[in-house]
């Protein structure tokens, strides 16, 4: 907001916040595959009839929780830069 409010266009504030959301994006999927991948074993005498190491299903829901976790970083980004900042660092 004080960088809005300093004159930063809003393309320049969505593009330094997004090159750190999507930094976290990738090591959480890193880790979350890591993760999935070491407990494959545990978790395959917990389920019965489905396969623990389906490539789809690994596929479909990285694509899902990535989606998930852009979208958790667009909403309130985008309705930031709508704010007027210099009124809202008035009424701060």
């Amino acid at each position: 907001m004080i960088r809005m409010a300093l004159g930063a266009q809003c393309h320049h504030i969505i593009q330094a916040i997004g090159t750190r959301v999507i930094t976290v994006i990738r090591a959480g999927v890193c880790l979350g595959l890591l993760g999935s991948f070491a407990f494959t074993g545990v978790m395959g005498s917990l389920v019965f009839g489905v396969s623990t190491g389906d490539a789809a299903t690994f596929a479909s829901m990285t694509v899902l929780l990535a989606m998930i976790s852009v979208l958790a970083f667009v909403i309130p980004v985008r309705a930031a830069t709508r704010l007027d900042a210099v009124e809202a660092i008035r009424r701060e």
